[in-house]
């Protein structure tokens, strides 16, 4: 392994297909190597920086058009429609571009019985804040009622209008959602994940 790596670090980059993370390991190990190359590494970083304080200036309203297209967030709006809404048009584009698995996960992973198969499989899904404080909220209050005032809290960034005692209730609605979710998603961990045969 450690005579591989640096074979893979000096290999040529590739800007169309390589990750950004990789194009970053390249860099910095190649300014590691030569020295000479650290003023353009911290020039790089400095461009980036100035990308970041862009990010800053834009704000909120990135999110805010986001929701708009997926179909707004309810609590954030005062004319939210369930009609402009669409669970699996929305579920779609947040696994396909943002890598955010809210109901379950869905991936293709070798048959651990049989090798020369693929299987399609079912797992539980991702949560904001850890599954060990979902299931057991008792044990978590505080952690959730902070949870609860920090959606309240994005909801205002984003424009929502209701008084705080209507945002607070309809916050704790989404934890008290989660918390179930949670204990759903406990099939995941205590039984088998679900295999769907792609060969027959």
């Amino acid at each position: 392994m450690q005579t591989k790596i640096p074979d893979i670090f000096e290999e040529v980059e590739k800007p169309d297909t390589d990750p950004e993370p990789v194009h970053q390991v390249k860099d910095f190990y190649r300014a590691c190597m030569d020295v000479g190359q650290f003023c353009n590494k911290i020039q790089k970083f400095k461009i980036k920086m100035s990308k970041k304080e862009r990010r800053e200036q834009l704000g909120v309203k990135p999110l805010s058009e986001l929701l708009s297209a997926l179909g707004g967030w309810p609590i954030a709006e005062a004319q939210w429609s369930e009609d402009r809404f669409d669970v699996l048009r929305t579920l779609g584009f947040l696994t396909r571009n943002l890598a955010t698995t809210p109901l379950s996960t869905v991936y293709v992973y070798m048959d651990r019985k049989n090798s020369s198969r693929s299987v399609v499989t079912v797992d539980q899904g991702s949560l904001v804040l850890p599954r060990a404080m979902m299931t057991q909220p008792a044990l978590y209050k505080r952690q959730l009622a902070a949870y609860a005032e920090w959606i309240v809290g994005a909801a205002k960034l984003l424009g929502a209008t209701a008084d705080d005692q209507q945002l607070l209730a309809e916050a704790h609605q989404m934890v008290q959602f989660e918390t179930h979710l949670a204990e759903v998603n406990k099939f995941f961990l205590n039984k088998a994940k679900i295999f769907i045969n792609l060969f027959r």
